[in-house]
Order: structure tokens, then C-alpha cells, then sequence
């Protein structure tokens, strides 16, 4: 099977329940990890903009549970540095999702600052499915 661009929202009418070892769900973010090439995001984005966002992402990330299989992988990524958007929603993913752990459990995640590398900032978590 090659890789495919889908809407996650749909992914479960396409696919059978436990059909994937590996899942990469680049999601929908603020961009305010883009600030650096594109200032003009400061201007477009708001709290609210955010917490609707990480709303839709938690959700994403819910629907790609059935399609994963035991010990397969669901790659979190955003192009945004805001905690909200990242460590947040993973928290309350895995909350709610018990049979999910992190593949690092001493930190929720990956972050990229873009003083770090003079490049975009981003954000990943690998979370695998332990149980049924």
C-alpha cells in the first residue's frame, strides 16, 4: 500500500477497523510555529482560533483509534509551538484513551523551536496502541 492524503474525519469509512501499523496525522494547526517566515499569522489567529483547533485535533486524533492496529502508531504532528495545540491535546487524548501510551513516556513529545535550528518551529508525539 502507498501513502495516502485523506481527511482523518473521513478515514473510517474508508478503511476496516485495526487496517494500519503506522498512522501520520499531520494536523490542522494555528501555524504559530511559521511566525518566522510568516509574521502576518500574529494577525490572523486568536485564542479562541486555537482552542477550536485543538478541539478539532483531539477529535482527529479519536477517530484514527479504531484504524490502528495492537502496537501500531499514530504520529501527531503540528506545525505550531503553542502547548495547547500539542501537549494539551495529547494529555487529553491519552486520557481518554487509556490503551494508548507514549513511545517516550518521559515527555509528552518532540518540539522544535525555531531558534533551535533557524527553522520552523513543530511539534510531534508517537503514540502507540498497547490494548484493545
Amino acid at each position: 500500500m502507498t501513502a495516502q492524503k485523506l481527511d482523518a474525519r473521513l478515514a473510517v469509512t474508508k478503511f476496516t477497523t485495526g487496517f494500519f501499523d503506522q498512522i501520520l496525522l499531520d494536523a490542522p494547526c494555528s501555524g504559530i510555529g511559521l511566525l518566522r517566515r510568516k509574521p502576518e499569522i500574529r494577525y490572523r489567529k486568536n485564542l479562541q482560533d486555537i482552542h477550536a483547533l485543538s478541539q478539532l485535533q483531539l477529535k482527529l486524533l479519536e477517530n484514527l483509534v479504531p484504524l490502528v492496529k495492537l502496537h501500531g502508531k499514530i504520529t501527531y504532528s503540528t506545525c505550531t509551538i503553542m502547548q495547547t495545540e500539542n501537549q494539551q491535546v495529547i494529555k487529553s487524548f491519552l486520557k481518554q484513551h487509556p490503551q494508548f501510551s507514549l513511545q517516550n513516556p518521559r515527555r509528552i513529545g518532540r518540539e522544535i523551536f525555531p531558534d533551535e535550528y533557524e527553522t520552523d518551529g513543530f511539534f510531534m508525539a508517537n503514540l502507540i496502541k498497547n490494548a484493545n
